[in-house]
């Protein structure tokens, strides 16, 4: 057997999907540049957004933090550890959520049944999913 014989096809549709949406940063790149089933793009495209809301809130606490610096001579250990706080919480939200959407995904099964059909949550990633590929297409 070669590289070349192996096919992603071969595994199966629940065990992929929820292998895109675990938090593994770059996972959402196979789904999007090598699948054909619309179930893994979509898997992709949720891992996408929620790595894109991720990466937003740790820039924003960055930001922040030094718009505090830049105007607040020295503003302490206390605004530090809110700082440290606040991006280990964005982290574990991160880690969590795509954890959950993993098991969403192996929990539709091989058939594709929407087990998260109406979710809020996945509705809204789709949404910022959305519009990332609108805001990278222009």
């Amino acid at each position: 057997m070669t590289l070349s014989d192996l096919k992603l096809s071969a595994v199966p549709a629940r065990i992929r999907a929820a292998l895109y949406s675990l938090p593994l940063f770059i996972g959402w790149i196979v789904p999007l540049t090598w699948e054909d089933d619309a179930r893994m793009i979509q898997a992709g495209r949720r891992a996408l957004a929620m790595l894109l809301l991720y990466a937003a809130g740790i820039f924003a606490t960055y930001l922040l933090s030094g718009l505090i610096q830049l105007f607040v001579a020295d503003p302490g250990y206390v605004v530090s550890l809110i700082f440290f706080i606040l991006r280990t919480l964005f982290g574990l939200v991160y880690v969590f959520a795509s954890l959950w959407l993993a098991y969403l995904e192996f929990a539709r099964g091989d058939a594709g049944s929407d087990a998260g059909a109406g979710n809020p949550v996945l509705e809204f990633l789709d949404r910022v999913a959305n519009r990332f590929e609108k805001l990278v297409s222009r």
